[in-house]
């Protein structure tokens, strides 16, 4: 199935194709009521007024509860076809990263890592909610590059590659969701390292503080310091005996 013949629904596209500027609601579309929640609340509302759940109510949990289902399905079946996505995402990256892919420290580490990512997905599908995406790169921003010598990019691409794989069925569309939600994430917290690195190297060393410091001291100032200052600093400063 091509990565683009679906629109999830709870992405505003901005162009034509997937454009990766697609803009995601992180907590309105993706965390929804789970039926539980749902089903108690049309309950207590009937309670409260003395009646029974309506047939809107009841077609309401019902179309709930098939939403709930496929997620399911799309879960057991991300489980059942993760290690091929994974063999063929790493392939992938070999061939469109073929420069970087010999700076890999360790191609295990990779596959770890994007089966650690389909695992979040997966919980995501089963909970309908992205809180253990969220929870897991806030808690791990500098791991993915620092920490296992990892690109953004290279998880990214594999993401895409998963998201596109034509043997799946259109279940996995409803998972779309949630890869195009990490994909998403990984590319802002890329967004917010580059800014940290930018801020970094923008910061003037201390030597060259000094000297701006230094021009600002008016020429009658510098004439009041010991004209053997240099050679005997450390005597004005502490006390050493002064050479001569």
């Amino acid at each position: 199935m091509d990565e683009c013949a679906i629109a999830p629904p709870n992405r505003q596209l901005i162009g034509s194709g997937c454009d990766r500027q697609d803009k995601i609601d992180r907590k309105t579309n993706l965390d929804a009521p789970s039926m539980q929640t749902s089903i108690l609340a049309a309950i207590a509302t009937a309670k409260a007024e003395n009646r029974f759940v309506s047939d809107r109510e009841l077609q309401a949990e019902e179309e709930r509860l098939k939403q709930d289902l496929a997620r399911i399905e799309a879960a057991s079946l991300l489980f059942n076809q993760a290690q091929s996505l994974i063999d063929e995402a790493i392939e992938a990256l070999n061939q469109k990263f073929s420069d970087e892919a010999a700076t890999f420290e360790s191609k295990e580490n990779l596959r770890l890592v994007i089966e650690h990512y389909l695992h979040l997905i997966q919980y995501s599908l089963v909970t309908n909610s992205t809180a253990a995406i969220d929870e897991y790169l806030s808690n791990s921003k500098y791991e993915i590059t620092d920490g296992l010598s990892l690109s953004v990019d290279w998880i990214v691409e594999a993401l895409d590659c998963i998201k596109a794989d034509r043997r799946l069925t259109e279940n996995l569309a409803i998972a779309n969701n949630y890869i195009d939600y990490t994909i998403d994430a990984l590319l802002k917290l890329k967004e917010t390292q580059n800014e940290e690195i930018s801020d970094t190297s923008t910061v003037k060393p201390f030597w060259e503080k000094i000297v701006e410091i230094g021009a600002q001291v008016p020429e009658s100032e510098w004439a009041k310091l010991p004209r053997d200052l240099a050679s005997n600093f450390e005597h004005y400063m502490y006390g050493a005996p002064k050479e001569e």
